[in-house]
């Protein structure tokens, strides 16, 4: 990959012809050390509620990619943007790839760095690219959700997600520990409460996969929850669902269909209700007296595993996310690996907790009048 260092030099070596006596005497330069690669960070977006912490954002980034690079960001860069794409867009065939390049060009770099900071449903997903943007080749990829998270966490993790980007991964790295970024990020158990009364029990997860069938094998993340949920006297099961593209200042977006899969059931094609959530996400409930509903759950409860499918478009391909609910939490090194960290605690709770929705169930059916 070629390289647009802006190396400068402050002297020249000159050779001098000197008497034979003098010349013994003459010592060689320092060699210089070579620059940092350039990178242009473009301007974070955030939502309303975290608007005020932009300028703080922005700063924690560019920090952490400083270790490594010589990092353009702030007004400089947000001018400079507006500018390139005002300029583009008043063309008849306006192109956004154009318009990085030439972002690029204007601060002598090769490099483009894309920051996004999403609310998702008990914290934010924060996600961070770095991409050559003439041979169109990714440099860093990843994303990391920040759980019950304020503001002031959100700054503190930005700097830690750049700095992973421009740490080296160390060479006694061990294999098995390193994984695949596909699957579960995160996994947490959130009880649902009502005046003090439990209603229910969430399992909320952040997961990872390469959609093939829509975007080219470009990654995605899928946000939501699958929930036990009691309401009377009877139990159902929920799966909530929304997809964003991992990379880039997308939306989450609602899937056109989706289901929970097991070894053995599925939901896909069982009696079921289905609705939109809020922006970006799809709600579907399953009556959990269902057999095969039944046959899923108990089967989750057995393996503490689940897949989740959905397609995009009406008779379009599945696009299948492995979710291990034991993966609580996960750690990034850079490239497309993911060291995650896994306990048992998640399930646990979840099964006390769906144990006594039960008991509450059977107590609901048996003071209801005969």
């Amino acid at each position: 990959m070629k390289k647009l260092l802006s190396v400068t030099i402050s002297a020249l070596c000159l050779v001098v012809m000197l008497p034979q006596a003098q010349a013994k005497t003459v010592k060689a330069p320092k060699p210089q050390q070579a620059s940092k690669e350039r990178l242009v960070l473009m301007p974070l977006r955030v939502g309303e509620d975290i608007q005020n912490m932009l300028g703080a954002m922005e700063t924690a980034l560019a920090q952490g990619l400083q270790q490594k690079y010589e990092v353009f960001s702030g007004m400089e860069v947000e001018k400079k943007t507006r500018e390139i794409f005002r300029k583009e867009s008043a063309k008849k065939n306006c192109d956004e790839t154009r318009c990085m390049e030439d972002i690029a060009i204007a601060f002598q770099s090769e490099l483009i760095a894309v920051a996004n900071v999403t609310k998702i449903e008990g914290g934010y997903l924060l996600a961070l690219s770095i991409k050559n943007v003439f041979d169109n080749k990714s440099v860093y990829n990843n994303s990391v959700p920040c759980k019950s998270c304020d503001a002031f966490q959100v700054v503190d993790k930005l700097k830690e997600l750049s700095s992973i980007a421009v740490a080296p991964v160390p060479s006694s790295s061990v294999a098995n520990v390193q994984e695949d970024i596909v699957g579960a990020h995160s996994v947490g158990f959130q009880p649902i409460q009502n005046g003090g009364e439990l209603q229910g029990c969430s399992l909320v997860y952040t997961a990872v996969q390469y959609d093939r069938a829509y975007l080219d094998g470009r990654p995605i993340v899928i946000i939501g929850n699958i929930t036990l949920k009691q309401i009377g006297a009877n139990l159902f099961l929920a799966l909530k669902i929304g997809v964003k593209n991992l990379v880039g200042n997308n939306t989450i977006e609602r899937p056109n269909f989706a289901y929970l899969q097991t070894t053995s059931h599925s939901t896909a094609k069982v009696e079921q209700q289905a609705m939109d959530g809020e922006e970006g996400f799809r709600l579907y409930g399953y009556s959990l007296f269902d057999s095969s509903v039944m046959g899923l759950y108990g089967e989750i409860l057995d393996s503490g595993k689940v897949t989740i499918a959905f397609n995009r478009n009406k008779g379009g391909m599945d696009v299948l996310v492995p979710i291990d609910f034991e993966v609580i939490d996960s750690a990034y090194q850079g490239g497309d690996k993911v060291v995650r960290r896994r306990s048992k605690e998640t399930m646990n709770n979840f099964v006390n907790c769906a144990s006594t929705l039960t008991n509450q169930v059977q107590d609901s059916l048996g003071k209801s009048p005969k």
